[in-house]
């Protein structure tokens, strides 16, 4: 594994089928109890007031497409208000729709402070990544300057392929068939999962 940035603190998914925190016979609102419990055991050990975010991809991606389980979202929002955390959900992947929702995080009906977003923003036409903040954190930018940017920030051909791509995305309801074929992929990898011992989980 590559060196990665530091200060970075890393606690479990909340993936039933490989987690050292699942007990056999736990229901999922019991697993998602102990992953809450672990996240904030964490934040105990670091000191809460040392975290500045806690930043997660809404469905893990590369580590294995995890969908999180209900209460799960919802617990992590709760945590970081309690702590004055901010919750940040990366949605690079999981954004415009390929979920069946405009967001991963939508699902669950949690709004983080941030939101990241690239990729599915202009289907890869053109490269574009934006990052939506509440009016907490917007509020603050009103008062204090972000010394950043990038050469390339606000590209107008770029934006124009955003537009166009978000405007397709809406008139031909890809948001509502990658729900519905998303439910028909899910019995059919069931079912492959019922004939196939070497299929642990889907």
């Amino acid at each position: 594994s590559e060196p990665g940035m530091s200060g970075v603190v890393r606690y479990y998914d909340p993936y039933k089928y490989r987690s050292l925190l699942y007990r056999a016979g736990d229901s999922d609102a019991e697993f998602v109890q102990r992953c809450l419990e672990q996240i904030e055991e964490t934040l105990m050990f670091e000191g809460p007031h040392t975290v500045a975010a806690i930043l997660m991809e809404t469905v893990t991606g590369t580590n294995g497409v995890i969908v999180p389980p209900d209460g799960y979202l919802q617990g992590v929002r709760d945590i970081c208000d309690r702590y004055g955390i901010l919750h940040i959900c990366d949605e690079v992947m999981t954004g415009f729709g390929r979920t069946g929702a405009w967001f991963g995080v939508d699902h669950w009906q949690v709004v983080p402070d941030m939101i990241t977003m690239a990729k599915g923003l202009t289907s890869a036409y053109m490269p574009l990544s934006a990052i939506a903040v509440n009016d907490r954190v917007f509020d603050h930018y009103r008062k204090n300057v972000f010394y950043g940017g990038l050469t390339y920030s606000a590209h107008p051909m770029s934006l124009a392929a955003a537009l166009s791509t978000i405007r397709v995305i809406e008139e031909d309801d890809l948001v509502g068939n990658a729900a519905r074929m998303g439910r028909v992929m899910a019995e059919l990898l069931d079912e492959l999962k019922a004939e196939h011992p070497s299929v642990g989980d889907v």
